[in-house]
């Protein structure tokens, strides 16, 4: 009888961290196309709505990237080192610069947690950005 409680209480906890990560940390909702088509003359802005779901908190750092500016200013929401508590969210606003970039982007942004690289995260694969170089 003992052992079979053990058991179940064990099966418990296992599905308990298994639900929890899977959720991840951060979510990634654009509010932007992010499959978009640039030239070298051009420049466009890319957003995305991030959302912490860890109860920690989180602050937003943008890993650099070619072209790739985080924008700043009064009516932006992410600021630099943004702190995130749970489920709190930002508006993270990121200029696209075609004349710095030397090949399409295929993923990203890509955000750590106050600028450590063991916490970095990106949006899944259908939000990822997707920036194709084309000529004028």
């Amino acid at each position: 009888m003992r052992l079979t409680i053990t058991v179940a209480i064990l099966t418990l906890l296992l599905a308990s961290v298994t639900s929890q990560a899977a959720e991840p940390v951060l979510q990634f909702t654009p509010t932007t196309p992010t499959t978009v088509n640039l030239s070298a003359s051009e420049q466009i802005t890319i957003e995305y709505r991030v959302t912490n779901q860890s109860r920690r908190t989180f602050r937003v750092g943008l890993t650099p990237m070619p072209g790739i500016t985080q924008l700043f200013g009064p009516a932006i929401e992410c600021r630099q080192d943004q702190a995130l508590g749970y489920l709190q969210s930002c508006l993270l606003t990121l200029e696209v610069d075609g004349s710095k970039i030397r090949e399409s982007i295929q993923g990203g942004p890509i955000v750590c947690n106050g600028g450590s690289r063991n916490q970095c995260y990106q949006p899944a694969a259908q939000f990822a950005m997707q920036v194709n170089l084309v000529t004028d």
